[in-house]
């Protein structure tokens, strides 16, 4: 029985100290937290177009009547804020549509996981669509969201005309990524709903721009912690990404992927190798950190490879 004991009061240590606990919440049901992010999206919604879907999903659309038009898929932190200066300078030739993850930016108080994002975007690309027939659908993505257009474009091969992938989070570099036996602690966590962590351990992987360092830093709608279960379940996604890689010859949709030379969030090297010997695959490498976008040198380069990409496909 004092084993037993011992067992049972060490077991609700455990569960006592790993993160189970219920922000306080306000009257109206909020945490004070996400009230102060819906105050923050409420005064937003006056400065940008933000458009929702039937299923109360937002987009960011910079409209333009064009042949092509854009739609970027955030990172899994990130919000459109990131992108928004990369979609004004993509909008002075196409429409741009900015799409946040559930749980992040102007989705943030939308819960789902990776199978909805595909349908959120499946979603869009309708409206879209219907809204100007004579347009064709690009993806821009980066990291998690590349990672998500890889499924998209696996599982849903006709919807795109093309897909531009900057630093796609297939394998992570081992300083990010977990080691065994945190992996063990999170399976054995999804019993009871585990705890939360921190998305990226540094800021200062991301880029050495310190301007938009400090754009992340201070973003509002920034998502900075995952629960162990959308750790679980991304995971599991992510092996089903990598196991039908070989799918994507099938889709004929051209992919120019994009990678920074400096970037300490994910494995370059074994990046390009899972993807190198696929036909529809063009890789393309640049000396930056890795959001390649925020790197000064770089970016106007990075931006009329974009285009050229389009243009030529």
């Amino acid at each position: 029985m004092p084993g037993i004991k011992r067992v049972a009061v060490g077991l609700a240590l455990f569960l006592a100290l790993s993160g189970c606990y219920s922000p306080p919440r306000l009257k109206d049901g909020l945490t004070p937290k996400s009230k102060i992010i819906q105050e923050y999206i409420t005064q937003i919604k006056k400065e940008y177009d933000i458009r929702e879907l039937d299923n109360k999903v937002r987009y960011v659309e910079f409209p333009k009547i064009s042949k092509d038009s854009i739609i970027i898929l955030n990172d899994l932190d990130g919000s459109f804020k990131w992108y928004e200066e990369l979609a004004r300078e993509l909008n002075k030739n196409y429409a741009v549509y900015i799409f946040d993850k559930r749980g992040s930016g102007v989705n943030v108080h939308k819960k789902g996981s990776a199978t909805d994002l595909v349908k959120d975007i499946d979603k869009l690309i309708d409206r879209i669509e219907k809204e100007n027939p004579n347009t064709k659908i690009n993806l821009f993505a980066s990291c998690y969201g590349a990672r998500r257009g890889l499924e998209f474009l696996i599982r849903k091969p006709g919807k795109l005309k093309s897909a531009i992938l900057s630093s796609p989070a297939l394998y992570m570099e081992e300083i990010i990524d977990l080691n065994c036996i945190e992996k063990l602690g999170i399976a054995f966590s999804f019993i009871y709903g585990g705890t939360t962590r921190k998305v990226i351990p540094n800021d200062n992987f991301y880029t050495d721009n310190n301007e938009k360092l400090e754009l992340i830093q201070r973003d509002p709608l920034r998502l900075k912690k995952v629960s162990n279960n959308d750790y679980f379940w991304g995971e599991l996604q992510l092996w089903k990404v990598r196991k039908n890689l070989k799918n994507l010859e099938k889709t004929k949709v051209p992919i120019k992927v994009f990678l920074g030379k400096k970037d300490k969030v994910i494995d370059t090297e074994k990046v390009k190798k899972r993807l190198r010997n696929i036909k529809n695959i063009e890789i393309e490498e640049l000396p930056t950190s890795h959001l390649i976008y925020f790197d000064k040198e770089n970016r106007d380069i990075f931006i009329e490879e974009i285009k050229d990409f389009i243009e030529s496909h």
